[in-house]
């Protein structure tokens, strides 16, 4: 069955796709993340994706984990910087009941101040363990420098004084301006029927707004930047000094007409022999496509000896001039990369099955409902399926020819080496403050663009 789109009278888009399935999955799309949010309200989507869990007027966190475990359901949620999602899945005939739930959760929350009081002590210890990890803490610099400016270059979770401060008032005042129904898309999946999950909707939405379809971002152009910092390393961590690189590339939104090839670009970069030069440096290494409605990025993450960061850059770039050149156009198999992303994999099973994949489903199907891409997937698995490798190589030179490439290092330090290193400490939004940025490092990103 072909997936359906309809925008309501209330204005909820609701997308959906029926399978012959003995589940059912809802999810609750919104236009709210820390994107949308200042530098005062930073953190207010997250720390609100906690509370609607925790009790409405009429429901109490009992009443909603025991209706939720008596009909065999599951909650879910999470939340991203273009948007935060709420799901459920049951089984066949009670997505009705499911979709009741998630709608009462998201207008009528109660925000109770002794919730707000132990969620808020919640969060500040998931930031607290957020800023225990290189990797996490490195991704959230390589956004702050992609897309300075911008909503997109904030974190998730905010600063830990901003969520020291948020009352209840302040997530309430917050909470109604951002999950209305202009905002909101809801996906189905499974053994529903179109209709009538547009039925369920018009009855459980009832805020309408003049927007219809509710804010949109303001495209974010990459910025191409360096950035050499220190990383507060926690006092359990052990062994050789070790360093966390990103090699960042500028990609695009779903809707570009380069996203087929931005997709291919982060397959092949993610295969053994793509980078095969850096292998004799490495600890660890992923490949990332960052892809939201705003703007996107690709990038390579290196964990490495800090002694040996300078021989990384150069096996790099070595890498990137062999993936430009004209020969490798005979090698590439588009076909092949797409494999071995499983892109094919996720659009055709995984993404449309949704109930048995519904992290897979909200990515590819579910992320149509951000970029707008609500009348169907096949866009977005035509742009890749189509992509040639000579759009590839052309892709990758024009990265580099154009420098529109940013590398971020950061070295795990220990407490003495912190205390001593001259720099200032890059703001507590990022790793609660456990980034310091390098004065006098050498400059290495020119080394990778030539």
């Amino acid at each position: 069955m072909p997936i359906k789109s309809q925008i309501l009278d209330n204005g909820v888009t609701v997308l959906t796709k029926q399978i012959n399935w003995p589940t059912t999955a809802i999810g609750v799309h919104l236009r709210s993340g820390s994107a949308y949010e200042t530098s005062e309200t930073n953190g207010s989507s997250h720390f609100i994706e906690h509370m609607l869990f925790k009790g409405t007027k009429t429901r109490t966190f009992s009443d909603i984990v025991e209706s939720v475990e008596n009909m065999g359901a599951h909650l879910n949620a999470y939340t991203t910087r273009d948007h935060t999602f709420y799901s459920a899945r049951s089984l066949k005939g009670r997505h009705g009941d499911v979709a009741e739930i998630l709608s009462d959760l998201i207008q009528h929350s109660e925000f109770d101040e002794e919730q707000v009081r132990q969620e808020r002590y919640t969060i500040e210890c998931e930031g607290d363990s957020v800023a225990q990890s290189p990797q996490e803490t490195l991704y959230d610099v390589v956004h702050r420098q992609a897309f300075p400016g911008h909503g997109l270059g904030m974190t998730v979770l905010g600063p830990r004084g901003n969520i020291q401060d948020m009352d209840r008032d302040q997530l309430l005042s917050y909470c109604g301006a951002h999950t209305d129904s202009g905002r909101l898309t809801l996906i189905a999946t499974g053994a529903i029927d179109h209709d009538e999950v547009c039925r369920l909707s018009e009855q459980l939405f009832q805020r309408p707004r003049d927007a219809r379809h509710g804010p949109t971002l303001p495209d974010a152009e990459f910025t191409p930047s360096e950035f050499h910092g220190m990383f507060k390393a926690p006092p359990s961590a052990v062994g050789v000094n070790k360093s966390h690189v990103a090699v960042s590339f500028a990609g695009c939104k779903p809707t570009d007409p380069e996203y087929g090839a931005v997709c291919a670009l982060a397959a092949l970069l993610a295969t053994p022999g793509a980078l095969a030069e850096t292998h004799p440096f490495l600890f660890d290494f992923k490949t990332h496509n960052v892809s939201y409605s705003a703007g996107g990025f690709v990038s390579s993450y290196f964990a490495v000896p800090t002694d040996q960061v300078d021989g990384l850059i150069g096996a790099v770039r070595t890498a990137l001039v062999k993936l430009a050149s004209p020969d490798m156009e005979s090698k590439i198999r588009v076909e092949d990369l797409i494999r071995s992303a499983k892109i094919e994999n996720h659009a055709n099973s995984g993404a449309y099955s949704f109930a048995s994949g519904l992290a897979a489903c909200h990515t590819l199907f579910g992320r149509s409902g951000v970029t707008g891409r609500t009348e169907s997937m096949a866009p977005i698995i035509d742009a890749v399926e189509q992509t040639t490798p000579q759009a590839i190589v052309k892709y990758i030179s024009d990265l580099l020819t154009q420098g529109r490439v940013s590398l971020t290092v950061l070295d795990e330090v220990g407490k003495a080496e912190w205390e001593a290193g001259e720099g200032a400490v890059v703001g507590d939004g990022v790793g609660f403050g456990s980034v310091k940025e390098r004065t006098g490092a050498s400059t290495m990103l020119g080394r990778i663009i030539g």
